[in-house]
């Protein structure tokens, strides 16, 4: 009787049934696609963005260190009257640096009185001709006509320079007006052929006024040559059919050509036109960039993923790095997941019209409907299956995170008597742990990035990055320098987006001289206990040490870090954490862990060794847990002084 009501109903509604049915499947394959779209363009994003950062590192290495010892050279040569410093203390001042950066070609010192001393690298052999002329008064006239030749800064013989080199460090550098304002400041200038060299190259100068003499101006300007950037690109090899190259201010310029554009070696050390290459992907990019951030773009019948970022010299001159990815490289998969996405809805469509169709005249043909539920169990099982693919790709990215956590070997090398808990809430996690040793100074630190999951993934590599790039490429040492610093780089990166973003990290990061046992440290929001080696017996006291009241990211009232300074002796425990074991919600009244508890249960196992405090500390969080869900990552370092 059930069955033949059914079957009524079936017969009275079948169409308005199906009708639903097409409508509940077009729902869900839209929401697919869309989440397809979002992980589609996360990826090219970050397959960009890893590019982009591998290249500005490749500029910052090739100018930041010239720019450096620049200004250090020149605050030196300030400090006196340039007049009264001897030739042979200048070239032993100068001749180091065209030594260790063989990208230098020239160097040169000049004043508005008369004197001038010139460094220019030989191009044919490993040697430098050096000249000293001064008309100021302050030591003999040297005529133009007598050089000084030095051959690998060891065996010295006179010599008179070829026209060609006597014309080039003749070149005069000084201007005739220049602002108080632009004293002591570095400058770029545009990319050009440089007359050392007659190679393209850039030049950057400082001015400053004479010591003692302030009517009199001394420049030092230093030649660059860019060959090197061109040798990066032309090595670099982002995906398949990628391209990445530097273009000038101009935009138009080339001076770090890219590899599929083949140039005998010569052409590498010229100025060289955009319209010149013949990779249209190049110009569309170019021509279609409009902010910083990775975009998409179409180019020659093909898909484009790429990004226009500029590496700034100065306020006024920047050089822009070119990266454009062929779709087809890196989204194959997802592509044909999208393609079989939309091909089921059109099946779905179809099946659809038919089955409406069928209802309306032939209602008996239920050999027809069989076959055609046959084809919607398949489409459910191709969606299943694409869903398990996303799922790998997941999966994939937690091996990715997993690559920037320090190793087990590599933590037990530099912390012999530690444990780190780490338990993430997802397949990826918003928590990190970070390690880094410099010199006698062990880093480390436990994190928590907003979010979790992929959101606070994302976030955690962004922040596990600043944090590198600031005590690797920055040199920076004190902990609430390094949070200030690392708030800068969070902040910048998110600045370009239309919306006002308040993602970052909590954070609780200390600096460990392992020879003195000092410590150093720094907190946003996440605390450091410490118990003494003599409290470890009585087990009643810790002392905790609070974070200030703000991230690591935009904050309505950002001040400086505070940094602490404590002596530690051997014995003394250290104890870093987020919040996620406390913040739990477990137990008999599924009620918060709480700090109290989390401080009595430190205090009750501290006497026991790192591996089993750790055992301990991660059985009470499940035990508490029972059958909850976990609500949030939790990372936990315990260290012991040894």
């Amino acid at each position: 009787m059930l069955k033949q009501n059914m079957k009524n109903i079936f017969d009275k509604h079948g169409g308005k049934i199906a009708l639903f049915v097409f409508g509940v499947s077009i729902l869900i394959m839209s929401y697919i696609i869309y989440e397809l779209s979002v992980t589609k363009e996360k990826i090219a994003t970050s397959y960009v963005d890893n590019v982009k950062e591998r290249t500005l590192h490749e500029l910052d290495n090739f100018f930041i260190p010239i720019k450096n010892q620049l200004s250090t050279t020149t605050k030196q040569l300030s400090l006196r009257n340039i007049h009264e410093i001897s030739p042979r203390k200048i070239k032993r001042l100068l001749l180091p640096l065209m030594q260790n950066y063989d990208q230098i070609a020239a160097v040169s010192i000049e004043t508005s009185g008369g004197f001038d001393f010139d460094i220019v690298r030989d191009p044919e052999e490993y040697s430098y001709f050096i000249r000293f002329i001064d008309s100021s008064g302050y030591k003999p006239v040297i005529s133009e006509a007598n050089y000084t030749y030095f051959l690998n800064d060891i065996q010295l013989k006179s010599s008179n320079l070829s026209p060609d080199i006597s014309s080039i460090i003749n070149e005069k550098r000084l201007p005739k007006n220049i602002l108080n304002d632009e004293l002591m400041h570095i400058r770029w200038s545009d990319p050009k052929i440089l007359q050392t060299t007659k190679t393209a190259g850039i030049t950057v100068d400082v001015i400053w006024k004479n010591n003692s003499l302030d009517s009199q101006l001394v420049i030092m300007a230093i030649d660059l040559e860019l060959e090197r950037i061109s040798q990066f690109t032309q090595q670099l090899k982002p995906t398949k059919g990628g391209e990445v190259m530097v273009l000038a201010n101009d935009k138009n310029t080339v001076i770090g050509f890219p590899v599929n554009q083949p140039l005998e070696k010569e052409r590498y050390n010229s100025l060289f036109h955009l319209n010149d290459l013949e990779l249209s992907e190049l110009h569309e990019l170019v021509s279609q960039a409009t902010t910083t951030s990775p975009f998409h773009f179409f180019s020659f019948r093909e898909n484009w993923w790429g990004a226009l970022i500029p590496s700034q010299l100065n306020d006024d001159t920047n050089l822009y790095v070119a990266v454009a990815l062929p779709e087809k490289d890196f989204l194959k998969e997802i592509n044909e997941s999208i393609r079989l996405m939309i091909g089921g809805f059109f099946g779905i469509l179809l099946l659809t019209l038919i089955i409406v169709r069928s209802h309306s005249l032939q209602r008996n043909q239920k050999q027809l409907l069989q076959v055609q539920n046959v084809e919607i169990l398949e489409q459910k099982e191709l969606i299943e299956s694409k869903n398990q693919e996303i799922l790998d790709s997941i999966n994939y990215a937690k091996r990715i995170q997993t690559a920037i956590l320090p190793p087990d070997q590599l933590v037990k090398s530099y912390l012999k008597e530690s444990f780190i808990l780490y338990l993430p809430k997802d397949i990826v996690a918003g928590d990190f742990y970070w390690m880094e040793r410099i010199d006698d100074t062990l880093f480390f630190a436990a994190a928590d990035c907003t979010g979790h999951g992929i959101p606070g993934a994302m976030v955690s590599v962004m922040c596990h990055n600043a944090l590198n790039r600031c005590v690797r490429e920055l040199n920076l040492k004190e902990p609430a320098e390094i949070l200030n610093r690392s708030r800068e780089m969070v902040i910048d990166e998110f600045s370009q987006s239309d919306t006002e973003v308040h993602d970052g990290m909590d954070i609780s990061l200390c600096a460990l001289d392992v020879n003195t046992n000092t410590l150093s440290w720094a907190g946003a929001n996440n605390p450091l206990w410490i118990i003494s080696a003599e409290e470890i017996k009585e087990k009643n006291n810790l002392l905790a040490y609070k974070g200030d009241k703000q991230p690591v990211g935009n904050y309505h009232a950002m001040k400086p870090f505070t940094n602490h300074e404590i002596q530690l002796s051997k014995g003394d425990l250290l104890y870093l954490f987020s919040d996620g074991l406390q913040d739990q919600f477990g137990g008999p009244d599924n009620k918060k862990f709480k700090v109290g508890q989390l401080k009595r249960l430190v205090l009750r196992i501290c006497d026991q060794p790192m591996s089993e405090q750790k055992k301990v500390l991660e059985n009470e969080f499940n035990q508490w847990m029972g059958d909850q869900e976990q609500i949030d990552d939790v990372c936990m370092i315990g260290v012991k002084i040894v």
